[in-house]
């Protein structure tokens, strides 16, 4: 635990303090880790390559590239539990002004697929949400539209990816969702529970960080265990998959990351202080469950 701990990395030592020990925010130790975040690598390198006016590389919906782009750089400084400031409220407010379409939803491109329009929503409003906004008026709007869309077509397309996401990002909301949504993400919780014992894909058994639109294992199963506890079952079955995966100092490795990105979450192959805060929170959970 003293390494996830040390204070050269912040994040590490602020998602351990928080999510690992469960330490309050209140906390002085988490509060001082938390501060120390946007000073340091990577949130630091991410945030020097900002624009004035909030965006990374061009002023456009932020999607492309990837995975330099704007929406990435929210999603990515929300994982590494960055706090607000005026930077990120600056790139928060970028895309919120020039990411959406007329129906309210965030979008990529012009003609998205269903499957790409879940997915970004998804992560937007779980990073969103880190940062404040989940009661923000525009919230309701990119719910309405989601609830306009066709979501049973992800079930039958089998499309784990935005099912997790759209699902992790609705389940990050303090609001009140739609009936529609509400059933979507009930049975969106159910469908990925029903999934996690077919590892045929291997690409859902190489555990990354950051994530991007495509999911892992270990996102799958975090989605799973916030439920009601009804799939406790599901999650144990896969369970021993994630143990088997800790090297012998007790960590994980870092096995997949999305692309180029604007700073190094560290190096492929070697122990990683994020996989392995993500692998004992899942754990954790599990056995307090238990």
């Amino acid at each position: 635990m003293s390494w996830l701990l040390e204070p050269a990395n912040p994040s590490a030592r602020y998602l351990t303090l928080r999510h690992v020990l469960r330490r309050p925010e209140g906390d002085p130790n988490v509060a001082e880790a938390r501060a120390g975040i946007l000073r340091a690598a990577p949130a630091a390198l991410i945030l020097s390559a900002q624009w004035p006016d909030g965006y990374w590389v061009t002023p456009d919906r932020g999607y492309t590239p990837r995975y330099r782009a704007t929406v990435w750089q929210i999603l990515f400084l929300a994982q590494l539990g960055a706090p607000r400031d005026e930077r990120i409220e600056r790139a928060c407010e970028f895309v919120w002004g020039h990411s959406r379409r007329d129906d309210g939803l965030f979008t990529p491109h012009k003609r998205p697929r269903l499957s790409d329009l879940a997915n970004l929503n998804g992560n937007l409003l779980w990073a969103l949400a880190h940062f404040g906004y989940a009661g923000d008026p525009r919230v309701e709007q990119v719910l309405e539209g989601l609830a306009g869309l066709d979501l049973e077509r992800l079930f039958s397309a089998g499309s784990i990816d935005s099912l997790v996401k759209l699902a992790k990002g609705l389940r990050a909301l303090s609001v009140e969702l739609p009936a529609t949504l509400q059933s979507f993400l009930e049975d969106a919780i159910a469908f990925v529970a029903s999934s996690l014992a077919q590892t045929g894909d291997k690409g859902r058994l190489r555990f990354g960080f950051p994530l991007a639109e495509q999911t892992d294992l270990l996102e799958m199963l975090a989605l799973v265990q916030g439920a009601d506890g009804s799939h406790a079952s599901a999650v144990e079955s896969v369970l021993d998959l994630v143990v088997q995966k800790q090297d012998e100092a007790g960590r994980w490795r870092l096995e997949t990351v999305p692309g180029k990105m604007w700073a190094s979450f560290g190096e492929l192959g070697q122990a990683n202080k994020w996989v392995t805060i993500r692998a004992l929170r899942i754990l954790r959970t599990f056995w307090e469950v238990m």
